[in-house]
């Protein structure tokens, strides 16, 4: 008994040790297993980081092959830009004569000119026009032709290059396309201005002053303004172009100051004489200067509707409308009259003070002078029949 007794802790305690053996060997194991993952786990982010500087090498690899592609792309782009160029100008000058009205025969030695496909008022003429300079300026400058051909002093050269050639072509285009603008304003002009003395019997039969405003003087020019705006508009975009634009402008500006010059003088002198009689000299000069001041004003507008510059006048017109409105917000319903009576001569202000400045215009102000003149005249005249002191 005392045998069996003394035994059962020994077995208990032995139990108990292979348990703890057991459990320790579990934990060895376990160990182990977390020490082979987290070594494969560091081999892992090893790997890991030695893909992304591999990836990081490629992608700068990458990335320096696409600048010297897009490098060399752009220089291809560049390069084909330069050969199609010349290609482009010489479609551009056979293929356009025919819409300006022009054939060139024998070499190009003969030109024809017909009646032309290409109208003015159409939306494709400004840009066959910048073609028709685009080609001017390549087979002038960059080629040469203009060169070439003012040394060898305009004369005929059969074996001269193609772009002597074709820049005499281009030219030739040029004014074709520019008389297409001279028949559409200057023949225009005197169209109308021959018409208008033809139907008023001008300069024979003066016209009355309170009903100048509202003849043909006025109203057919004013019909004709609005198209003849847009072509000149064109012209003046083109002045650094050619110097042929700077030429076309100023004839239309003469041609148009000598046509209001021819319908307002023999008016404006009658109208000083008439003044004269009726009001004597003093009476006559402080009315005939009003009335010079309102005619050189309609003038002024008339005239920048034919050569002014439309975006500025409507931008100053627009601050001018914000200004009155802005000053005129408080005001009450009595003052409603007075502005109903206001726009028609705030608007011809607003284009006589407007920023275009094209009223400045030399041609034109000699116009005015012009007009002008016939004050000075009647006044000079007057004046040797005054014995008044006090009149002189």
């Amino acid at each position: 008994l005392t045998d069996n007794s003394s035994s059962d802790p020994i077995e208990a305690t032995l139990a108990k040790t292979y348990k703890s053996a057991d459990h320790l060997t579990s934990l060895i194991k376990h160990s182990t297993s977390l020490r082979l993952a987290l070594r494969a786990s560091i081999n892992i982010a090893e790997d890991l980081s030695t893909r992304h500087s591999d990836l990081l090498r490629h992608s700068g690899e990458l990335s320096s092959a696409a600048e010297r592609l897009q490098a060399e792309e752009e220089m291809l782009t560049n390069h084909a830009e330069e050969i199609g160029m010349p290609l482009k100008h010489y479609d551009a000058v056979d293929r356009i004569g025919i819409l300006v009205g022009v054939l060139f025969k024998d070499g190009g030695r003969t030109v024809v000119r017909g009646l032309a496909k290409l109208k003015v008022d159409s939306e494709d003429f400004e840009d066959v026009l910048g073609e028709i300079d685009d080609a001017v300026d390549f087979f002038g400058n960059e080629s040469g032709g203009k060169e070439v051909l003012e040394r060898s002093g305009g004369k005929d050269a059969q074996h001269s290059s193609g772009s002597l050639e074709y820049y005499r072509r281009a030219v030739v285009l040029q004014d074709a396309a520019l008389f297409l603008i001279q028949e559409a304003v200057v023949d225009r002009i005197k169209q109308t201005s021959s018409d208008v003395q033809a139907a008023l019997n001008i300069p024979r039969v003066p016209i009355a002053a309170d009903k100048l405003e509202a003849s043909l003087v006025y109203t057919r020019f004013h019909g004709i303004s609005s198209r003849s705006n847009k072509l000149l508009t064109i012209v003046r975009k083109c002045l650094d172009r050619s110097e042929s634009y700077g030429e076309l402008l100023t004839l239309c500006r003469n041609t148009y100051c000598g046509a209001r010059e021819t319908l307002l003088r023999n008016t404006v002198r009658a109208h000083m004489d008439k003044l004269k009689d009726q009001h004597g000299l003093v009476g006559m000069t402080r009315l005939a200067s009003v009335f010079l001041i309102r005619l050189c004003t309609v003038e002024t507008a008339l005239y920048l509707d034919f050569f002014g510059d439309k975006e500025k006048r409507q931008q100053s017109q627009k601050q001018l409308s914000d200004v009155s409105d802005s000053s005129n917000g408080t005001e009450t319903t009595k003052n409603e009259s007075k502005k109903k009576t206001a726009p028609a001569a705030a608007t011809l202000a607003s284009q006589v003070l407007s920023e275009d400045g094209t009223y400045y215009d030399a041609e034109f102000q000699s116009l005015l002078g012009t007009l002008s003149s016939a004050l000075h005249r009647t006044v000079r005249r007057g004046l040797v029949s005054v014995a008044d002191l006090d009149t002189l």
